[in-house]
């Protein structure tokens, strides 16, 4: 057996194959390939998949009643569906198109290998949804697909359709947000949409460029290396006690990152040449090093970190303009928002806090990044856990662990209480708990360096997971003005649940109802995460117009709510 290597993601094509959400491994042939999975293995795989759900799914009743199905029947129909299929890219498909009937931003299945007769393929250049079209964002240089082009159609068949052809692979409640992950495998065709593709065959591409002529070009399906996922696992909650458990999309994150290629996650994805001289952007701003060294960091720390921060006049007014790419952060980061805020705050009026394009990261810096922007105290997240064993185990161990670093802590006694409130649930055969703070309180204090004046927060459909749960709660306690669009509705923490025994793939699976804690025990459905997202209190949607001017009407806009707060 040959040893399996990473391929470099080096160039354009490398790019387009990191997009796929089912990363594979390098090509063999003859007695050196990765023979197929066989249908039994198939089974054996969704069998487990269907346990797992059964056991530990967060949202699964929640699911059964908002969009109309029974669980064990659902799973019998697939079941049934794999007893017809015959190789390892339909077991694929029927796995992916099982998980995605629940609408969930946060169950995913990633397979580090597959075998050598399932491939994976992709076109030279990538597009996004804007308004009703579909515009080329990054294309190949030298290529004869250019930015700013419209794709109308692939081999005769319209990008509507094909888009829509695709939605029964893409597992997200939020109708902008599963355009673009549709959108994805326009050009980007993972082994379980590849189906009639071949290497180095010709697709007829129909475009339209900004003068309204429509031209069409022969393209050259390539296919694509087999990687392995960029993204990194999240831990199980146990691991660091409850607060540590995370709430990042694995689904989400190729897409939202392959959008900001052109100008890489850490700048704003409208931080484009024409904005930057329309509003007098000459550079960034960072924390000095007196400031670094007032919260315990040194200047190279400072360096590594580095968030994109820039300030600028908004008529007599001042703004400071933050972008956070992911809430994937530790406390370096969070020392380093704060020596950037204690010095910024006194020379600006009002703070732009971008987490656009954002799929989620730590539950514990999410909340940090709260108190960061509460002046006072503030409701924080809760939960009703899925009231399964884990969970108990996951507060009883948080709860042991903290009586034997401390016996005298009270935080011992909290979580053993959340124990025995899952505990309660489970033994009444309850599916979910009542909402549980994985922090030891459900509220949250201001931050010694907290934030005083107005802030304006941009999310959009590609918000997810902790960038839903932050404009929550920053919504719920009043202290920004939320623009763009409603966020994703990805509700709450996730984990890796499973490896499936044949095909090794890995399912990550929510496992609880995430919400905004409220003292008088009022939980209504607007508050829930999960299928909703957040709304926004001031609506932007992107035009096709605005992306080829380079998002000079979108920064307008935002600038035009905030200056109206101000």
């Amino acid at each position: 057996m040959r040893s399996f290597a990473t391929t470099s993601t080096a160039g354009l094509c490398l790019l387009l194959a990191a997009c796929s959400s089912a990363p594979v491994e390098s090509v063999g042939s003859g007695s050196e390939a990765v023979r197929p999975i066989t249908q039994a293995e198939a089974r054996a795989d969704f069998d487990q998949i269907v346990s797992s759900f059964r056991g530990l799914y967060g949202a699964l009743t929640r699911k059964e009643a908002r969009y109309g199905f029974q669980f064990d029947a659902l799973a019998a129909q697939y079941r049934t569906r794999i007893d017809g299929a015959h190789s390892e890219a339909e077991y694929r498909r029927i796995f992916e198109e099982f998980i995605a009937r629940f609408k969930d931003a946060h169950v995913s299945l990633s397979a580090n290998l597959v075998s050598d007769d399932a491939h994976a393929f992709g076109l030279p250049f990538r597009v996004m949804p804007v308004g009703d079209t579909f515009v080329v964002y990054e294309a190949a240089q030298g290529g004869t697909v250019h930015v700013g082009d419209e794709l109308l159609s692939i081999d005769g068949r319209s990008a509507t359709d094909l888009t829509n052809s695709f939605l029964p692979l893409i597992g997200i409640a939020n109708p902008l947000a599963a355009r673009h992950f549709a959108a994805n495998h326009l050009t980007s065709r993972p082994v379980y949409a590849s189906e009639g593709l071949q290497a180095n065959a010709r697709a007829q591409v129909r475009l339209r460029n900004d003068a309204g002529v429509e031209r069409e070009e022969a393209v050259t399906w390539q296919e694509t290396p087999r990687l392995l996922p960029a993204v990194p696992a999240a831990p199980v909650a146990g691991a660091g006690g409850p607060r540590a458990a995370m709430a990042v999309s694995r689904v989400a994150a190729d897409v939202t990152r392959a959008e900001l290629s052109k100008l890489g996650d850490r700048v704003p994805f409208f931080m484009t040449d024409a904005v930057r001289a329309s509003l007098g952007v000459a550079g960034e701003v960072a924390p000095s090093r007196a400031a670094l060294a007032r919260f315990g960091l040194t200047p190279q720390q400072g360096a590594a970190i580095h968030f994109f921060a820039t300030t600028y006049s908004l008529g007599q007014k001042k703004v400071l303009l933050v972008r956070l790419p992911s809430y994937m952060q530790g406390d370096a980061q969070l020392n380093y928002l704060r020596a950037l805020f204690s010095e910024q705050q006194p020379r600006v009026d009002a703070l732009v806090f971008d987490q656009t394009h954002n799929p989620g990261g730590s539950l514990g810096f999410a909340q940090d990044v709260v108190s960061l922007l509460a002046p006072r105290r503030v409701n924080g997240f809760v939960q009703k856990m899925h009231a399964d064993r884990l969970w108990i185990q996951t507060f009883a161990k948080a709860a042991k662990d903290t009586r034997d670093a401390n016996p005298a802590d009270p935080t011992a006694a909290i979580y053993e209480g959340r124990a025995h409130d899952i505990d309660a649930a489970y033994s009444a055969n309850q599916p979910l708990s009542i909402p549980i703070p994985l922090s030891p309180e459900p509220t949250l204090e201001p931050d010694a360096a907290h934030w005083t004046k107005p802030i304006l927060l941009l999310a959009d459909e590609l918000s997810v997971s902790c960038a839903d749960i932050v404009p929550l709660l920053l919504k719920a306690n009043g202290l920004a003005t939320l623009f763009g669009q409603t966020t994703m509705g990805g509700g709450g923490n996730v984990e890796e649940v499973a490896t499936l025994t044949n095909t090794q793939a890995v399912l990550n699976l929510s496992r609880g109802l995430g919400t905004v804690y409220d003292p008088n025990g009022q939980y209504p459905e607007s508050n829930i995460i999960e299928d909703n997202g957040v709304a926004p209190d001031v609506a932007y949607s992107h035009t096709l117009a605005d992306f080829r001017a380079g998002y000079i009407g979108y920064v307008r806009a935002f600038n035009a709510a905030l200056a109206a707060r101000l």
